[in-house]
């Protein structure tokens, strides 16, 4: 029973993962840029969620998904596009993301201080059995799954939707077909970051809230995407939701403080294993 405990908490875990995952992905898949401010996002929004929470929680989630869109569009805009327009490598766009999360969490520390934020308990557990399954686990798997299939028949069904996965394929044809790239790109950075709101919100409430936390996040959702399979939107959830439940199921055997070192171990695996990913982009769908 306690397996089965674990196993719906790892899913849960995963699901706010995926969330995160996916926006980094999907970024990398439309632009070409490994996005690691993803966690700057993350704690943009996280921090106005926190900071108007008292006012009104609806206040706090509009703001907080305002926050995060704003601040993907203005960093493409301002930061990776002058950086691609003068032809600069990709490393260049990495330092200089890498440096735009490092800059957004010490003007947090200096904002809110360094110590960790935290929100009240929402709504407590649901007991089915012997199993106590909390409401933010539920919700979190719930939003998941509604973001992402909304973000699956986006790419699919609708005209800017296929221009993204246009310029995933062949950015060159997209540019030849006389479509607007950069629209395309400001859509995609402002979908990603907008994603990773409510894995900053739930995360909030249950574990806290620190300006370390957006380099952590950071770092899960770049390795999750790459071992999932760079680029591929399945691969990121897939990946997400297995560093999840290896996290949570491992504490059966190992300390609860291994289980995020055990999650990680397993995923190295796969890249040496399978370097292209547990869903290759080729044959993501």
């Amino acid at each position: 029973m306690l397996a089965l405990q674990l196993l719906i908490n790892g899913i849960a875990v995963g699901a706010l993962y995926a969330l995160a995952a996916v926006g980094v992905a999907l970024i990398f898949w439309s632009t070409r840029v490994f996005h690691i401010a993803h966690g700057a996002t993350y704690l943009i929004a996280a921090y106005t969620y926190v900071a108007l929470y008292e006012t009104s929680m609806l206040l706090a989630l509009v703001a907080s998904v305002l926050a995060a869109a704003l601040f993907g569009w203005g960093l493409n805009k301002f930061v990776y596009r002058p950086i691609q327009r003068s032809r600069e490598s990709f490393f260049t766009l990495f330092v200089a993301s890498f440096g735009t999360l490092i800059v957004v969490a010490n003007v947090i520390s200096l904002w809110a201080g360094s110590g960790p934020k935290s929100l009240p308990t929402l709504l407590g557990r649901v007991h089915i059995g012997f199993l106590q399954i909390t409401w933010v686990a539920i919700i979190a798997i719930v939003v998941a799954v509604v973001f992402l299939l909304g973000l699956q028949f986006f790419l699919e069904k609708t005209e800017t939707g296929v221009g993204l996965r246009a310029m995933a394929d062949n950015v060159e044809l997209v540019e030849l077909l006389g479509l607007n790239r950069r629209r395309f790109a400001a859509v995609a950075f402002i979908l990603g970051s907008v994603l990773v709101v409510p894995a900053a919100i739930l995360t909030t409430y249950v574990q806290g809230l620190t300006p370390q936390l957006g380099l952590k996040i950071a770092t899960i959702a770049l390795i999750v995407s790459i071992a999932g399979g760079v680029g591929s939107l399945a691969g990121a959830v897939v990946g997400a939701i297995l560093l999840g439940v290896v996290e949570n199921v491992s504490t059966l055997w190992v300390n609860a403080s291994w289980g995020e070192a055990v999650g990680f171990t397993v995923l190295l695996a796969i890249l040496v294993f399978r370097p292209s990913g547990i869903i290759p982009r080729a044959s993501a769908t």
